[in-house]
């Protein structure tokens, strides 16, 4: 029987980077995919995903907001969280709660590589 593939949660509103990490990330987590922040947090707690992978620009509110609301909930805060943006903004995407920060357009031998370490990483805690 083949190994689980680790569930990943991806909050982006934009089809062709959606389209592009489908493709991207086949192979290596089982991808669930929401356009909006509101959504990513009942997704989060109905799913339980191994991570989170968030664009800032949402429609409802931004990445930040919904990393400081991941990190404020008892049973969600322990997941890693990505933050992914055309937006040059890693120490604010920390700040807020990320674990880690890619900016787009996104090296997809990186992004392999991060979200393996995150998923991993927090497997072991």
């Amino acid at each position: 029987m083949a190994a689980r593939l680790p569930v990943a949660l991806l909050a982006e509103r934009d089809p062709y980077v959606v389209q592009q990490l489908r493709k991207t990330l086949s192979g290596l987590v089982d991808l669930t995919v929401v356009s909006a922040a509101g959504e990513a947090l009942a997704t989060a707690r109905a799913l339980k995903p191994d991570i989170i992978i968030t664009t800032v620009l949402l429609p409802d509110f931004d990445g930040y907001q919904l990393c400081r609301r991941l990190r404020d909930d008892d049973v969600l805060k322990s997941i890693p969280i990505l933050m992914i943006s055309v937006l040059d903004s890693p120490q604010v995407a920390i700040r807020a709660g990320a674990d880690a920060f890619l900016a787009k357009p996104l090296d997809d031998d990186r992004l392999r590589q991060v979200i393996a370490r995150l998923v991993a990483r927090a497997k072991a805690a």
